[in-house]
């Protein structure tokens, strides 16, 4: 059928679309080891990741689920995430999020208590921009604390300098192609 057509438009001299398709898990790249990526209708995906978490000078040890559902082509891009812990039941649902977005939330019920600092609530913390061409995607797990009035989060917090943020989904990817965009012969 491309080879009919591609015939067609050069018998009469217009250019001749190449469709440059292929799936969106195809070009995503994610650690295997953490995430798995689900191609949907209409150039969507899913991410569903599990994050595993041990502070070992905390004595806390947790398993955290990320899925992402991804619109690449919508105008602007877009994206849901869901949040999912088992040990406490936990469901944050972060209904759409669209290019251009930082966040960082507290997922609700969950905190570390820290010996001398505090309590630090840990948080999705999430990056996403770009545009029908290119999207990156920075999503994963953190800890903050108010301290002296100040947010500190992560790299800033005694006993977690060196452990968070955790970055489970963190990317970029040209995916013009996938939203309809071909290039031609001429």
């Amino acid at each position: 059928m491309l080879l009919t057509s591609a015939l067609v438009y050069l018998a009469v001299g217009a250019p001749a679309p190449i469709p440059l398709t292929t799936n969106a898990c195809d070009i995503i790249d994610v650690d295997a080891r953490l995430c798995s990526c689900t191609d949907l209708l209409h150039q969507k995906f899913v991410l569903d990741c599990e994050v595993p978490l041990h502070i070992k000078a905390l004595n806390f040890s947790d398993t955290f689920g990320i899925k992402v559902i991804a619109d690449p082509c919508d105008k602007p891009a877009s994206m849901k995430i869901d949040v999912v812990e088992k040990m406490f039941g936990i469901d944050v649902p972060i209904e759409k999020i669209v290019a251009g977005t930082e966040l960082l939330t507290p997922i609700p019920g969950l905190a570390i208590n820290i010996p001398n600092v505090g309590e630090a609530n840990i948080d999705l913390d999430i990056s996403f921009g770009g545009d029908v061409d290119e999207i990156e995607v920075k999503a994963g797990i953190n800890a903050c604390i108010k301290s002296s009035g100040e947010q500190i989060c992560g790299q800033d917090i005694p006993y977690l300098q060196d452990l968070l943020p955790i970055w489970v989904i963190d990317g970029t990817w040209q995916v013009g192609h996938l939203c309809g965009q071909t290039a031609s012969i001429e």
